[in-house]
């Protein structure tokens, strides 16, 4: 069992795969159908189950309407007969055999999910495949040594995790679903942690029609970016939803919202001004500094921002002061951010 830390010449090497899995699990590239009928062949024969048939889809959209399909009641009063589902033996197989060569799940496992953190934000299960495909493709970039008698199985699997953005396995019939042909996303955190986002558009679009729209990782409705210049503060006001509230203040711009929905300025001070905007008894008050570009315009003026703050800092102390609000932004106490403030 390791315990020891991870050299740099093997966080580079997870760095890698990390980078890889990253760019064949966002692909935005067409289906190899012939590869993967052939994977996926392969496989259930792995299972004992003949060649099943297929149906390539253009999207989840198409994917929701067979299954709508195929359950429904038919004349006889029955629901149309849906083969069983071969879903998760298609892949536990593999897996147990790869888990057999990590050890313990309490080994370095655990540390090399950690080093990984590729995880990117999506609901469909072959995406997520090739998040922990990437863990023992990691793991064997490092030095660890697999039973050979799976090569072929794992290389079949890889190919239906490349190939495929989702998939249905039945008995006797595969239903396929092809990548998406628009997928936008942003970094959100260390290690190329990344999320959906886009701001003028779709951030996950089919060529059957599916779209996701997605700002900062949480999914929107597609209104409040496709008629965005029709946002208003009454209309933002009148949302029950308290995370799109937040999504269509940003859209409708922080800078605007204060002033145009009565936001008011509850304090300032050489670093800001502090404003505040209540939006009812049951939700925490939307709370923004607004500060002066450190650097100058060409015209020799200085911008204004406004910066969205939480009412409490991360240690659940409100937060009071511009001071206080402009610090956090950077992760730094009041004290810390001043003296840095002094030095610059």
């Amino acid at each position: 069992m390791r315990t020891a830390p991870f050299t740099a010449d093997e966080l580079d090497q997870i760095g890698r795969v990390r980078r890889e899995y990253l760019a064949r699990g966002t692909s935005t590239r067409r289906c190899n159908r012939r590869a993967a009928a052939k994977a996926l062949t392969a496989v259930y024969a792995r299972m004992g189950k003949a060649p099943p048939q297929f149906l390539w889809l253009d999207g989840p959209m198409a994917a929701v309407a067979f299954l709508a399909i195929a359950r429904t009641p038919n004349p006889a009063g029955g629901a149309l007969p849906l083969p069983a589902s071969l879903r998760s033996s298609l892949w536990s197989s593999l897996r147990s055999s790869l888990d057999a060569s990590l050890g313990p799940r309490s080994d370095a496992r655990g540390t090399l999910r950690s080093a990984m953190n590729i995880f990117y934000q999506t609901a469909f299960d072959t995406n997520y495949a090739n998040v922990w495909l990437a863990h023992y493709q990691a793991a064997e970039s490092i030095g660890t040594k697999y039973d050979s008698s799976i090569d072929d199985y794992r290389q079949d699997m890889e190919i239906i995790a490349t190939e495929c953005f989702m998939m249905l396995p039945f008995d006797g019939l595969c239903v396929v679903v092809d990548r998406p042909t628009t997928c936008r996303m942003e970094p959100s955190g260390p290690n190329d942690r990344m999320r959906l986002h886009a701001e003028d558009g779709p951030a996950l679009e089919f060529a059957d029609g599916w779209k996701v729209w997605s700002w900062h990782g949480l999914q929107i409705p597609g209104d409040l970016i496709e008629k965005r210049n029709e946002l208003t503060t009454d209309s933002i006001m009148a949302m029950t939803n308290a995370e799109q509230r937040r999504v269509a203040i940003e859209i409708y711009g922080v800078d605007r919202f204060m002033p145009d929905a009565g936001g008011v300025v509850v304090q300032q001070d050489r670093y800001g001004k502090l404003w505040r905007r209540d939006l009812g008894a049951d939700e925490e008050p939307y709370c923004a500094v607004e500060v002066l570009n450190g650097s100058l315009e060409p015209d020799g003026t200085r911008k204004t921002y406004f910066l969205a703050v939480p009412e409490r800092n991360d240690r659940r102390r409100p937060i009071k002061t511009a001071l206080s609000a402009v610090a956090w932004t950077y992760g730094l106490t009041p004290a810390e951010y001043r003296q840095l403030a002094v030095r610059t």
